[in-house]
């Protein structure tokens, strides 16, 4: 074995071991927090809605709780020659919703909309729902995603979707690997972002059945401004409202 062989192999098992420090730095998402979130998406699983008290008052604060820790980024970071399955941030979204749908179905929510007073489940869903949005891009429009990416111009006997390491050439290997990356994230940003459009979208359609359902005791304006901090928002829980009417 030849130096040159010896430090291409080095540098691949650094490349390797670095890859696997990136991935696990680049899981914005709290371990801990990501599994407290499966578990309590499995109590309200296991509840018939109306949530009773005092189930309801543990499931707030523990979703209020957990919130901060939750990321809803996909992870961009790890290299795509290493084949493992990263977060992209789809699961939390959908079931951080799960809960905030329940916490809307609850009497408590209710009771404290049309007295106009906090409890804690106004506290979870008012979070969830900053949160939310502020993981929405206004900018993002759907990213072109390939099944099978291309190889760059001038790499010998190119084929969709060919292995990297068929490519002998350095430099085309890594622009191919940087094509096959770019595809990635682009693929991962367009789950994401509709996620939490279809998510925000659910939330919102229920707040305005909410709101219909709840008779004269509550203030349809007061409760529009306090689930709808941005514009968009309002448009579409408006939308809902009209709709639903």
């Amino acid at each position: 074995m030849n130096i040159k062989t010896k430090h291409i192999q080095f540098s691949q098992l650094m490349l390797l071991l670095l890859s696997f420090f990136i991935c696990d730095q680049g899981r914005c998402q709290d371990e801990q927090a990501v599994n407290e979130l499966e578990k309590l998406s499995a109590q309200v699983g296991q509840v018939q809605a109306p949530i009773p008290e005092p189930t309801l008052e543990d499931v707030a604060k523990k979703f209020t709780s957990i919130l901060p820790n939750i990321s809803f980024e996909p992870n961009y970071k790890a290299p795509p020659i290493i084949n493992e399955i990263t977060p992209n941030g789809v699961t939390e979204i959908k079931e951080t919703t799960k809960i905030a749908l329940a916490l809307i179905n609850s009497n408590s929510l209710k009771t404290g909309l049309e007295k106009n007073i906090s409890n804690p489940s106004l506290t979870a869903l008012e979070s969830y729902l900053v949160k939310l949005n502020e993981a929405i891009d206004p900018n993002w429009k759907s990213l072109r995603v390939s099944a099978n990416v291309m190889p760059p111009s001038g790499t010998p006997n190119a084929a969709a979707g060919m292995n990297p390491e068929a490519i002998a050439d350095p430099d085309l290997k890594q622009q191919y690997l940087d094509l096959i990356k770019k595809n990635r994230d682009n693929n991962l940003k367009n789950g994401q972002q509709r996620t939490l459009r279809e998510s925000r979208n659910i939330l919102l359609r229920s707040i305005a059945s909410l709101i219909l359902t709840s008779g004269e005791g509550l203030d349809k304006a007061a409760v529009v401004a306090r689930f709808c901090k941005d514009d968009e928002s309002k448009i579409i829980l408006e939308q809902h409202l009209k709709q639903d009417e």
